[in-house]
């Protein structure tokens, strides 16, 4: 066996991991993103609560005069 053949047999790996590498790092810069939008509407929801006292409901319209009779 060359030295030759044994290197072209690794080759692929490197290959493989220099065509992947930019795929795990736009990946990860969108995992990134993902939690730090996750992480500001949690934020916005916490504080929302805070100063309203009660979640929003869904189907009441806006202004809260849904329960007048």
């Amino acid at each position: 066996m060359s030295g030759g053949q044994g290197l072209s047999r690794r080759l692929w790996l490197v290959k493989w991991w220099l065509l992947a590498m930019p795929h795990f790092l736009v990946l990860g810069v969108i995992g990134v993103g993902l939690r730090g939008l996750s992480a500001l509407l949690t934020l916005f929801a916490g504080v929302s609560l805070l100063f309203t006292g009660a979640p929003r409901t869904p189907h009441a319209p806006p202004g809260g005069r849904g329960d007048r009779r």
